[in-house]
């Protein structure tokens, strides 16, 4: 379904997957400076969690998610998540 759509949405699909890139990469680097600090965040294993939603979220949106989510969400989260 998303392939048949594409050609009309090129432009919102690569911006949605340029957000999911960054959000991924701060994801990824948060995480490795917790690791190295050894620091288990649980609020970090739900915002993994919750940007794999937004992902459906903005790519399969039939599928619906399994919980309400949303950028403004995720941001909150984020901001709960030890430095």
């Amino acid at each position: 379904m998303r392939l048949d759509k594409l050609p009309n949405n090129v432009v919102k699909d690569d911006l949605a997957s340029a957000e999911m890139t960054r959000r991924w990469q701060e994801y990824d680097a948060r995480r490795q400076q917790l690791m190295a600090r050894d620091i288990d965040s649980t609020t970090l294993t739900d915002y993994r969690w919750l940007l794999e939603e937004y992902r459906v979220s903005l790519f399969a949106q039939t599928v619906k998610t399994a919980v309400p989510v949303s950028a403004t969400r995720l941001d909150k989260l984020w901001g709960e998540i030890p430095k």
